[in-house]
């Protein structure tokens, strides 16, 4: 499982010269792989500072690190770090040695507009006074998003914004009553892109598209790409892409039903990557499949009259509308025990938002018993079923035998 720490390390503080060591206790399966760092930085092996490991009792990884004859630098913040294919965990604390306070070199700072970050101000040496954190001759904080922790010399900056918070920040440490030191940092806010939401309207089979894809606000350069359900747009669908600075549109000159799919449009520059997608459903007016024709059932025996029809949107749903009718999945009529009395015309009317409705009658044969051919005493249109489905609609007219 995911690695948990049993036990650790505490803030201490120690003189010049002295031994220290650290260790972190972790479990988890599989064995744990522990790191340690100061300040950010990965601890260096050399013959003061000695990083190993064993497995106690319990099964347990113990890491330790010890350093000999400390000094000055061999203050700050240690962490171990423990990870294993299931995850990771750390843990930090301070170690103090005492000697001159001072502030490491910081290198400047990238943050993303929109985001939080943080900036340390590593101090080493023991003891000193107070941290304090400045931009422009300002003492921070002095809005809500900027929190200054002088316990352990970071600042943090809440959803970070290029044309307040860019510019240069200043470290100040009061190491006696009379005597500071200070560090300074340059903070870049660069822009991540934003795209302008886009959504494919109502298309039909055979006609053309195009869509825009506007990256509104974002640092340049910008890189717009284009994918299909998650994969590069193939060739094979002539889909055409014009990129034009910050905008990337997408054209189709002849709709068929290959381009059903997500569309992402994926915009990418130094800060970020965004995407924003949309479905584009190319709508077909209704057809038949199978022509209805007439058709001989057997009394006593099932029949199908076949109305097999396609178009889209077309969602059928299989419907039961007696104890012997049935309407199939694909607008197909089925009568289980045919009867005399089911001898007569049949209209089946196919139907969605796109295009005209197609229609086509049929005549059932009903054979009796005796194989004669039922005598047709007349036509009337006698109940109406209708079956509504979404954004489709199937009616059959029945002529029962009078």
């Amino acid at each position: 499982g995911t690695p948990k720490i049993i036990s650790s390390f505490s803030e201490k503080v120690f003189g010049t010269n002295e031994f220290v060591s650290l260790f972190c206790t972790v479990k988890g399966t599989p064995e744990p792989r522990v790191t340690w760092t100061l300040d950010d930085e990965p601890v260096i092996r050399d013959s003061r500072h000695r990083i190993g490991h064993y497995t106690n009792q319990e099964g347990h990884v113990v890491s330790h690190l010890n350093i000999s004859q400390t000094t000055g630098p061999d203050g700050g913040v240690y962490r171990c770090i423990c990870n294993n294919s299931a995850g990771a965990v750390s843990y930090q604390a301070r170690i103090n040695v005492r000697g001159p306070a001072s502030i490491r070199p910081m290198k400047n700072l990238t943050a993303i507009a929109g985001r939080d970050m943080y900036i340390h101000c590593r101090v080493i040496g023991y003891p000193y006074y107070s941290i304090k954190w400045h931009k422009d001759a300002n003492l921070l904080p002095y809005n809500h998003r900027q929190r200054a922790f002088e316990n352990n010399g970071t600042l943090k900056l809440y959803d970070v914004q290029k044309d307040v918070d860019e510019g240069e920040y200043t470290c100040s440490v009061l190491v006696s009553p009379s005597l500071s030191t200070s560090q300074s940092v340059h903070v870049s806010v660069k822009v991540p892109p934003t795209i302008h939401p886009f959504e494919f309207p109502r298309f039909s089979i055979g006609q053309r598209v195009f869509i825009p894809c506007v990256v509104m606000s974002g640092d340049q350069p910008v890189f717009i790409t284009w994918q299909k359900d998650g994969r590069p747009i193939p060739a094979s669908l002539s889909v055409t892409i014009d990129n034009i600075d910050f905008t990337s549109s997408l054209r189709i000159s002849n709709l068929s039903l290959l381009h059903n799919g997500n569309y992402t449009c994926i915009a990418r520059n130094q800060a970020a990557i965004v995407e924003h997608q949309s479905q584009l459903i190319v709508r077909v007016p209704p057809k038949f499949v199978v022509q209805p024709k007439d058709q001989d059932g057997i009394y006593g025996k099932a029949v199908i009259l076949n109305c097999s029809a396609e178009g889209y949107p077309f969602q059928p749903i299989a419907l039961n509308s007696g104890f012997r009718i049935q309407v199939l999945v694909n607008g197909s009529l089925l009568i289980k025990h045919v009867l005399e009395e089911d001898s007569g015309y049949y209209l089946c009317k196919v139907s969605n938002d796109v295009g005209a409705d197609v229609s086509k009658s049929m005549y059932l044969n009903v054979k009796s018993k005796s194989l004669k051919t039922p005598i047709f005493h007349g036509f009337i249109h006698g109940p109406q079923c209708q079956i509504e489905i979404p954004l489709f609609i199937l009616e059959c007219l029945c002529s029962p035998m009078s």
